[in-house]
């Protein structure tokens, strides 16, 4: 049955070596300090360097992915052409799980390159308000009083109303 309380070997503050006195906690002065974290300025100084670094390259990370997009579609295409051609079973099967490779591996390249290409579609809503109204080019000034009606009507179930 365990014991509550008391002394238990191995408890408390360790001993410092050659002594009976237990080890000193250092205090907050005695601890090293950790390196001062980059302030806007100077993050933004790093950040144009880099980008002058890769700029100074003669390739761009976003061209060596296109290049590599490219490259997988590329052999995708010639083994599904070579397997066109080719009269063994298994080279046919070998080419198609080849080009299915090739092409799984160009799509998940163009996957990670699609968002620097195209920008993502915002959803929007189309209304008017008082004052500017939504002009939807619509002129229901020729309508008689009972076509109208007939408009409100169609437009109010069209509602849910």
């Amino acid at each position: 049955m365990a014991t509550r309380g008391g002394a238990r070997p191995g408890a408390g503050r360790k001993k410092q070596p050659g002594s009976d006195k237990p080890a000193r906690v250092p205090t907050k002065t005695q601890v090293q300090p950790k390196a001062p974290a980059l302030n806007m300025a100077a993050k933004k100084q790093l950040t144009e360097r880099l980008i002058d670094k890769v700029l100074g390259m003669s390739i761009t990370p976003l061209e060596v992915m296109l290049n590599t997009m490219k490259l997988h579609y590329d052999q995708g295409q010639t083994a599904l052409g070579a397997r066109e051609t080719a009269e063994d079973a298994d080279m046919k099967e070998h080419l198609l799980r080849l080009a299915k490779a090739e092409l799984n591996a160009s799509s998940q390249v163009a996957e990670k390159v699609a968002p620097y290409l195209h920008s993502k579609l915002q959803a929007v809503t189309l209304k008017g308000d008082k004052d500017n109204p939504l002009d939807l080019g619509v002129n229901l000034r020729g309508l008689d009083d009972k076509e109208l009606a007939t408009m409100q009507q169609l437009m109010a179930k069209a509602a849910g109303q």
